[in-house]
């Protein structure tokens, strides 16, 4: 696969939080709770606090292979943590985040 300088530091980052992550995204659920909700947060400020289109687009592949009862069953837990803490960002982390 081509993948560009964004996409590729993305995907770093998500393995130095568990070895192998990315490739087992679609299986997230078997990781460790800690590290899958790490990865998740990841994922999360990447696509949505990012400015760069590269990363968001990067943020929303990588979304998008996460199984989506899990993701509902743990973005409330992750997301405040580290989306929508500042009022005048949340528009666009929201916009980011669609």
């Amino acid at each position: 696969m081509n993948r560009d300088l964004y996409e590729g530091h993305f995907i770093d980052r998500i393995n130095r939080i568990y070895p192998g992550a990315y490739d087992r995204l679609p299986g997230i659920g078997a990781l460790p709770e800690a590290a899958a909700e790490a990865i998740l947060r990841e994922i999360l400020e990447t696509g949505c606090l990012s400015q760069n289109c590269g990363n968001i687009t990067a943020a929303r592949r990588a979304v998008l292979r996460l199984p989506p009862d899990w993701v509902a069953a743990h973005v409330s837990r992750v997301a405040p943590s580290c989306l929508f803490r500042e009022a005048e960002w949340r528009e666009w982390e929201f916009r980011r985040a669609g």
